[in-house]
């Protein structure tokens, strides 16, 4: 109730890189949002170098004297910053064994609670003053990175050393812990005969560590954005939980094919379909994408029969990039992907009204799943598209619900 009353004041204050836990935003949009700055450094000519964050116990730390400053900066209200604080004050624990034994009472001094619904909602709140910096900062929670992309190494590293300072001592302020043995550097470019030139990124005297991909939010991003390192992960794992599948029934026991079904998107395809969107678009990794999708055919198609029925496509919306934007014109990108069958179409509303003109579509292909997948490019000249207040596709199907995905221009950086 509490969440519910206090989510429209506090979404309305929180800058717009920070995505953690608000409504309509995930990590997919933070990783995209990441990789398409990177590959906008690309088309610049110019190198991209990204620190990613590590908080110690960030939830843990929260200054509850800070805390209740800046919500009485947030909220109005102050009975219900006093009632929220009341809830976080005189918490205590104690620590048992398995053998029985128990350490004294103690009494939390800092903190939020781990596992309420609120939580969330209090750390963003805590940290939605992070300073301004020359780096553009993407953050989910407490997964926090900075990406800055310059034309040569000094300027990028100059960049990046100044913007962990202020950070830092941001972080220092407000008695949060920045983890150094854990934040990592990381450059991306095209350049081969720098592949193996290390970014000098230092907090306290201290260079941190360089990985060629690290991850952020899950998907592993190396120096060229192949992904082709993370799919061969993501394939592994899909291949372990197939096995797992198909001890759930032969072709004469077992699991009904609903059962299968069900654990199958469960398991399998929330795993496969992780952040498509990012990768989905990398030519070197269809390979591995289409070995992963056998794989899923193996376990899906081959335990039984199983009538997939009607499936709706999964709909990612790609904006225009600020190179694109620069030269006049918006091209967007609608992939729907994992339809079934073939008859779905894709149609594009711009304000609301249909629109036809300026639109080229591809035809369907048969996955290895058994399903199918297209894509429509729409393109605008660089002034409708800042002034249409919102761009929509949608996969429609005689007898079905719609599917539809939107952007709005004001939500989408140049």
């Amino acid at each position: 109730m509490i969440h519910s009353r206090i989510e429209p004041v506090v979404d309305s204050q929180l800058p717009r890189e920070q995505a953690g836990f608000r409504r309509g935003r995930s990590t997919a949009d933070q990783v995209t949002l990441l990789c398409q700055d990177i590959e906008d450094s690309f088309q610049n000519n110019e190198k991209a170098g990204v620190v990613y964050l590590d908080l110690t116990a960030a939830y843990d730390t929260v200054w509850h004297r800070g805390l209740h400053l800046k919500l009485l900066r947030t909220i109005p209200d102050r009975h219900m910053v006093k009632f929220i604080m009341e809830t976080l004050s005189n918490r205590s624990f104690i620590l048992q064994t398995s053998s029985g034994q128990c350490s004294r009472l103690r009494r939390l001094k800092n903190g939020v609670p781990q596992g309420s619904v609120l939580s969330p909602m209090l750390f963003n709140v805590y940290i939605h003053d992070l300073p301004d910096t020359v780096s553009r900062k993407y953050g989910y929670a407490d997964d926090l990175a900075i990406m800055l992309s310059r034309p040569t190494w000094k300027a990028m590293e100059e960049g990046l050393n100044e913007d962990m300072g202020t950070l830092v001592a941001y972080l220092r302020r407000w008695r949060l812990q920045l983890s150094v043995g854990k934040t990592v550097a990381a450059a991306y470019h095209l350049s081969t005969r720098e592949a193996r030139r290390e970014l000098q990124v230092h907090v306290d005297n201290k260079c941190l560590e360089v990985q060629q991909a690290p991850k952020y939010l899950g998907v592993r991003l190396d120096r060229t954005l192949s992904f082709k390192q993370h799919l061969e992960e993501v394939k592994a794992k899909v291949t372990s939980r197939v096995a797992l599948i198909r001890r759930l029934a032969g072709t004469t026991w077992g699991a009904s094919a609903k059962t299968l079904r069900i654990s199958t998107q469960a398991l399998v395809f929330s795993a496969a379909e992780y952040c498509a969107p990012v990768w989905s678009r990398s030519p070197p990794a269809i390979k591995v994408v289409v070995g992963t999708l056998t794989v899923i055919n193996c376990c899906v198609f081959r335990l039984g029969s199983i009538d997939v029925g009607v499936v709706q496509p999964t709909l990612s919306l790609l904006p225009p990039s600020r190179v694109e934007l620069e030269q006049g014109r918006a091209t967007l990108l609608c992939l729907a992907t994992g339809g079934f069958p073939s008859d779905w179409k894709l149609g594009w509303k711009v304000g609301g009204s249909s629109r036809s003109a300026g639109v080229s579509d591809s035809p369907g292909v048969l996955g290895k799943d058994g399903t199918y997948s297209r894509s429509s490019a729409l393109t605008l000249p660089a002034d409708q598209w800042r002034k249409a207040g919102s761009v929509s596709c949608e996969a429609s199907r005689s007898g079905q619900t719609p599917v539809t995905q939107t952007l709005n221009p004001d939500q989408c950086s140049e």
